[in-house]
């Protein structure tokens, strides 16, 4: 089995096997459509704990040449959809991570080189009879498996944030790891480019991507947003099937002002907590500030002009309000703002976003334990039953601390 080209689908087998799941292959059409109609390029960004990873392993199965796409899906809702047919099993894939290959790498310009290497490698384990002249220029390898071939790439890019954030200030390295991103997702041989990550492009590194893209992040409104978690009418089902308080999860992991509306998806659960608290029955904070957002939370500084005031108003269940057109957005010096510290907690999780009021606030209880942990307010918060209110419920917390000095 191959790592980084063509891997297959057993991923997306191993995950459909799992006792609780939930069909999200909706999100299949929209790619397809982008396919179609452009831009092909789409970065979809969502907090740790959203299914990043497992979006990744589903676009694998379903375009990747060597799988049995109609074995795999049948039943489930893209093999309804009339672009099944048109897109399925068409394409060469390239899968990374980049999370993994850059995890260690100190010099970018070989990292670089080295992920060229290993993909242009593999293409020409697996297409021997083509022309390679020199597998580790990976433009020229592609571009020489698509005129053979005649079959298109889809590139697969998981945690593609990560080697730009540990590059932070290095102008060269962002270049080099730059300039492997458009040789792999922006020529005419590459019919669709995906990338996940926490943070979006247009947060830190806009003038990176001079091209089109889709970009669907917890700031935008899009098609893809639906897909970012669990819908309120998936939830409710799972809670029937699995005998559990459907209020409660709500409480703890829904995001009641998402996307809005009365579609199945008015109301956005972080998946893993939700699958986590059907396997044991526990509602409590399932997600922390370590793996994947544990580099961002460095990068949150308290010191910043107002933040301790907004984080106060958060925490005492208020909004606060966010300019999403800030002048410095799209560039690192964003982040030293509190307009910039805002939307990391809202990549991270910690937070939600308004569109309509261009406001941000803590969505459940979750994702209140995850901004204290952050903060440092406290290391094991504990909650009250019932419907306290967020503000009343801080100012109890509040005097317990002064009366006990915990």
């Amino acid at each position: 089995m191959n790592e980084y080209v063509c891997p297959g689908g057993q991923a997306f087998v191993q995950n459909q096997k799992r006792s609780i799941h939930v069909d999200m292959t909706g999100l299949l059409a929209k790619l397809n459509r982008c396919i179609a109609q452009g831009p092909h390029i789409v970065f979809d960004t969502r907090p740790s704990g959203f299914g990043k990873t497992w979006a990744c392993d589903m676009l694998c199965a379903f375009y990747d040449w060597t799988v049995d796409g109609p074995a795999i899906f049948k039943g489930l809702d893209i093999a309804e959809d009339p672009s099944f047919d048109e897109y399925r099993n068409r394409y060469v894939v390239i899968r990374l991570d980049m999370a993994e290959l850059f995890a260690h790498e100190r010099d970018y310009e070989l990292g670089a080189s080295r992920v060229q290497m290993l993909c242009g490698r593999e293409l020409m384990m697996n297409y021997p009879d083509v022309c390679i002249h020199d597998y580790r220029a990976l433009a020229l390898t592609m571009e020489a498996v698509y005129l053979d071939y005649r079959r298109s790439f889809v590139v697969v890019v998981d945690n593609w944030d990560e080697p730009l954030r540990q590059a932070r200030g290095d102008k060269n390295a962002r270049r080099v790891y730059a300039q492997l991103l458009r040789t792999l997702i922006h020529n005419r041989y590459t019919a669709l480019a995906y990338l996940t990550g926490i943070v979006s492009p247009s947060m830190c590194w806009n003038d990176l991507f001079a091209f089109g893209v889709v970009e669907s992040s917890c700031m935008s409104s899009n098609p893809f947003g639906p897909y970012r978690g669990f819908g309120k009418q998936q939830v409710e089902t799972l809670s029937r099937c699995w005998i559990r308080d459907f209020e409660a999860l709500s409480s703890w992991y829904g995001d009641s002002r998402a996307h809005g509306g009365d579609s199945p998806y008015a109301e956005s659960f972080s998946p893993s907590s939700v699958v986590l608290a059907m396997a044991d029955e526990g509602y409590r904070c399932r997600r922390n500030l370590f793996g994947r957002n544990e580099p961002y939370a460095e990068h949150i500084d308290r010191k910043v002009a107002n933040m301790p005031l907004k984080l106060a108003m958060l925490l005492a269940g208020g909004s606060v309000s966010i300019d999403p057109e800030d002048p410095r957005r799209g560039t690192e010096a964003y982040l030293a703002t509190d307009n910039g510290q805002l939307e990391l907690l809202v990549h991270m999780g910690c937070l939600s976003f308004d569109a309509q009021a261009d406001t941000v606030y803590i969505p459940n209880k979750e994702a209140y334990e995850l901004l204290e942990q952050l903060i440092g307010l406290s290391k094991k918060p504990t909650y009250p039953f019932g419907d306290t209110r967020w503000k009343d419920y801080h100012k109890d917390r509040q005097r317990r601390r002064e009366k006990t000095g915990v």
